[in-house]
C-alpha cells in the first residue's frame, strides 16, 4: 500500500524497523531483528538478521545475511555459556541457575551494512557485520566473510574478489554523484547502458536544478501498522509515504 509493499506471510518484523517508500519485502523473507530497507530495493526471501540497506539494492531467493554467530574459543560453541535462559532450559535441572554462575558475555550479532546498488545473488550467505559498498555484486551461492569495497564483484566461498565493475575514474564518479539520491522515474529517459554519459546527464540536471532528491519519510513497522488499521484510503496512503505523484510502469 503507498509504495511500501510487505507480505502477508512477514509476521515478525521488529517495530523500530525502517522502510523508505517505494520497497518491497517479498514472500518468504524471515526477520528476527531490525533492518533499515532504503527506496527502490526489494526483497525475495530468505533469513536477514540486525541489516541496514541502501536504495536501488536487489535479493534474490534465499539469502542469509547477519545471522548471530557462536563462539569458537571457549569451552563449548553452545549458546547455553552465555544465554542459561535458552529454551528454557534454566529451568530443566534439579538445580536452577543461581546468581553466583559466573556470567559471561559473547556479542554474536553486528549490524550488517549494505550500500547502494547492491545486487545479492541466489543463496548468498553474508557475515554479520560485514559491510558491503555501493554498487557491488554479490555472486550466488557466495559466503561472504570480509567486506566488500564499492562496485567489486565478489564470488565463491570464501568470496573473493573477481574484479570490479568499472574503472578507478568511473568509479569516484559515480560515488561523488550518488544517483540513488534521486527517484527512478527521474531518470527514466536516459541511457542507462551509456554509464559515463548518463554520468554526465545526471550532473549536468544536478547542476541546472533539474533534479531533487527523493527524500520521503521514512516509516517504522509500528507507523506503518498503525496506519494501516485505520483502513486508509489509496490517496491517503500515498500521502502518508510522501508518495505526491502516481508511479507510472515505464
Amino acid at each position: 500500500m503507498g509504495g511500501i509493499e510487505i507480505h502477508p506471510s512477514i509476521t515478525q518484523l521488529h517495530p523500530d524497523a525502517v522502510l523508505e517508500s517505494p520497497c518491497v519485502l517479498s514472500v518468504g523473507l524471515a526477520l528476527s531483528k531490525f533492518v533499515d530497507l532504503g527506496a527502490f530495493s526489494y526483497t525475495q526471501g530468505g533469513v536477514w538478521d540486525f541489516v541496514s540497506v541502501g536504495r536501488y539494492c536487489s535479493f534474490a531467493t534465499e539469502i542469509s545475511i547477519g545471522g548471530h554467530e557462536h563462539p569458537t574459543s571457549w569451552l563449548s560453541s553452545s549458546p547455553f555459556q552465555y544465554n542459561p535462559k535458552m529454551h528454557g532450559w534454566d529451568r530443566v535441572g534439579p538445580v536452577p541457575y543461581g546468581p553466583e554462575r559466573p556470567r559471561r558475555h559473547f556479542k554474536g550479532l553486528r549490524q550488517t551494512m549494505i550500500g547502494n546498488d547492491v545486487w545479492i545473488g541466489h543463496r548468498s550467505i553474508i557475515r554479520t557485520g560485514i559491510n558491503i559498498g555501493d554498487g557491488a555484486i554479490v555472486g550466488a551461492g557466495s559466503v561472504v566473510t570480509r567486506d566488500v569495497p564499492p562496485y567489486a564483484i565478489v564470488a565463491g566461498a570464501p568470496a573473493k574478489l573477481i574484479r570490479f565493475r568499472f574503472g578507478d575514474w568511473t568509479i569516484r564518479r559515480l560515488q561523488a554523484l550518488s544517483w540513488w539520491r534521486y527517484a527512478a522515474w527521474d531518470l527514466r529517459d536516459l541511457d542507462f547502458a551509456d554509464v559515463e554519459g548518463t554520468i554526465d546527464q545526471i550532473a549536468e540536471r544536478r547542476a541546472r536544478g533539474g533534479l531533487a532528491p527523493w527524500a520521503p519519510p521514512r516509516r517504522s513497522a509500528a507507523e506503518i501498522k498503525a496506519f494501516t488499521n485505520l483502513g486508509p484510503t489509496i490517496d491517503e496512503a500515498k500521502r502518508f509515504f510522501g508518495l505526491a505523484i502516481p508511479i507510472e510502469p515505464p
